[in-house]
């Protein structure tokens, strides 16, 4: 499965989206359904139902916490992660709490 989707999809009127590159990971679907959930709610400005609309995949509420850390401990390794970029993830951290 793909583990950084979200910001790789190009959508260009009614054509089929295009996907820039692939990032392969040997991970649950659900796990990367949740890496594209946290994506959007920290950054792509996804309203809060989004967490909802995903709860009938396996092990939900586990696979979103699992993405919320990796996204985490990326932002705190990357070497060109900003400041600006935290304040979004807290945001879905304290979604993501509301849903364990």
């Amino acid at each position: 499965m793909h583990g950084d989707l979200y910001g790789t999809v190009l959508f260009a009127g009614t054509a089929a989206p295009g996907i820039t590159d692939i990032t392969p990971y040997w991970r649950p679907a659900s796990w990367a359904a949740g890496v594209a959930v946290v994506d959007a709610l920290s950054w792509g400005e996804a309203d809060d139902g989004l967490i909802e609309r995903w709860n009938a995949l396996p092990e939900w509420p586990q696979m979103l916490l699992r993405a919320l850390i990796f996204r985490l401990a990326v932002h705190a390794l990357h070497p060109r992660s900003t400041a600006a970029a935290f304040p979004g993830l807290a945001r879905t951290a304290a979604l993501v709490r509301l849903v364990l």
